[in-house]
């Protein structure tokens, strides 16, 4: 016996029904996200909940009604070797990677964290108070060595990621990693088989930014994969076309390519707030609309598994390379991303639509979710992008498809983004981006910004694009062509000819 035991085994008590019941609140307020169960709870959260009701229940009515075996019982565990060194060494470095990279979206709890931090921490007291002094000693060193021991192994993989990765400038929730270079062979119509795809110092897709910003013409290009273009070689992608024709009457120019796959506009205002604002370019060219065909055709409200903006969590994300090595080999491994390093052939599918296409009302609003979302998305843009000192400028999404007979009976390419490809045909997507685009427009005649109707200038043909909606070389130069045209005659000022008036 020596003193505080007693207390040590009460307060552990008290530690661990506290992080049982904040263990159990997370898990009790918490819904299956599996689309398979059809009431509140998956099996695996409702049995977790019994288990963690049976074991509170068992630990408090053997520490209250059996006291003497329960003591025999805790002074066989906290004899056991290692057992109790891990307890006390491990708790927090597992709370921590549980809360940084959450295998599971419960984890995302706070009050699910604590009480995974609470519980191990009762025990540990509980061990404590039933072991021998010399033991508790014994363990407290063994804990500060294996402690000790993660903290170094920590720091030296943050200096080695440091010394192979690139570090970040911005916000590691867009993947904008400067100094990458990609060699692409691909087998996809209208594409050269061999291209480089790299990124500057920025982490964007172009030249290094001018030493002289203020001096040029800068403009960042905002959108999807329709924009990033990332199959194509750095010299084809349709920003780039917009930058060389630019040079012709503006040789100071420069564009930098900020196109992010499967970016949504509510994403894009973010990226303005937290990238482009450090920026301060002189204009934004944001082609949006196509990713915002996904909630609509799966019926559901938008929801983005982005890190949340500022906090700890994204302080740590931005700042550690360790932390994003170890994010990546979460995504792939935990997640199942799948690392895309080569595209041999990926051909159009114009599968016949199987069956009745799903009915689609008049006003095809009426199918969206949140029918002005996305107009207001697009004035939120424009706010962002007046906030950082930039003008902005939209441009409508094109597409392959159009309204005819012929696509009428093509199944679209929907399960791209999450829906089905036997349901709507492709007439009906294209309808109901033009919805969406009709949408930019309207929101940018209201709101007093430039739009470019690109998608009524983009011929629907093959030779424009590889698939249903991304370009190929001929579509990318049409389009930094139009979208060039567009600047000089309606957005940027030429600069004055020798000579003239």
């Amino acid at each position: 016996m020596y003193d505080g035991r007693r207390l040590s085994r009460l307060l552990g008590v008290f530690l661990l029904s506290f992080g049982a019941c904040l263990t159990l609140s997370a898990l009790g307020s918490s819904r299956s996200v599996s689309p398979a169960v059809m009431g509140r709870y998956s099996p695996v959260l409702a049995v977790s909940m019994i288990l963690i009701l049976l074991a509170l229940a068992g630990v408090l009515a053997f520490a209250m009604l059996r006291q003497a075996l329960f003591d025999r019982a805790l002074s066989g565990v906290a004899g056991r070797p290692l057992l109790f060194e891990l307890l006390l060494s491990l708790t927090l470095p597992v709370a921590l990677f549980l809360w940084l990279f959450r295998p599971v979206p419960v984890l995302g709890r706070t009050t699910l964290i604590a009480g995974l931090i609470l519980v191990p921490s009762g025990l540990c007291l509980l061990l404590a108070g039933a072991a021998t002094r010399v033991r508790t000693r014994r363990a407290l060193q063994h804990a500060a060595l294996i402690l000790g021991s993660l903290i170094v192994a920590m720091v030296a993989g943050e200096l080695v990621c440091r010394r192979f990765m690139p570090r970040l400038v911005f916000d590691p929730r867009f993947r904008l990693r400067p100094h990458m270079s990609y060699r692409i062979e691909v087998d996809l119509p209208g594409i050269s088989p061999g291209g480089r795809v790299t990124t500057n110092s920025l982490g964007l897709r172009g030249e290094e930014p001018p030493e002289d910003f203020d001096g040029w013409l800068t403009i960042v290009t905002v959108g999807g994969s329709t924009t990033n273009n990332f199959f194509l070689d750095d010299s084809h992608t349709w920003p780039a076309v917009l930058q060389t024709r630019l040079r012709r009457e503006l040789p100071e120019t420069w564009v930098g390519n900020a196109g992010i796959p499967a970016q949504t506009a509510d994403m894009h205002v973010i990226l303005i707030r937290d990238v482009i604002s450090r920026l301060r370019p002189d204009y934004v060219v944001v082609l949006a609309g196509i990713n915002e065909m996904g909630p609509i055709i799966r019926g559901v409200v938008p929801s983005h598994e982005l890190l949340e903006e500022g906090g700890l969590r994204n302080w740590l994300f931005q700042r550690s390379s360790l932390v994003q090595a170890l994010y990546l080999l979460k995504k792939v491994h935990l997640d199942g991303a799948v690392p895309v390093t080569a595209c041999e052939s990926f051909p159009l599918d114009t599968t016949r639509l199987q069956g009745p296409e799903r009915s689609l009302p008049e006003d095809l609003h009426e199918v969206m979710p949140l029918p002005d979302a996305y107009r207001s998305s697009i004035l939120e843009i424009a706010r962002a992008c007046r906030e950082a000192g930039s003008v902005p400028v939209f441009l409508t999404q094109p597409l392959l498809y159009e309204d005819n007979e012929y696509w009428s009976g093509v199944a679209s390419e929907s399960v791209w983004l999450g829906g089905s490809d036997t349901l709507l045909s492709a007439a009906s997507f294209w309808l109901i981006l033009q919805t969406l685009n009709g949408d930019m427009i309207e929101a940018c005649r209201d709101g007093g910004m430039h739009c470019f109707d690109l998608a009524s200038h983009v011929p629907h043909s093959t030779e424009m694009f590889w698939d249903c909606m991304h370009l190929t070389e001929d579509g990318a130069e049409l389009v930094g062509g139009l979208v060039a045209d567009f600047m000089l005659r309606e957005v940027v000022e030429p600069p004055p000819r020798v000579g003239r008036s």
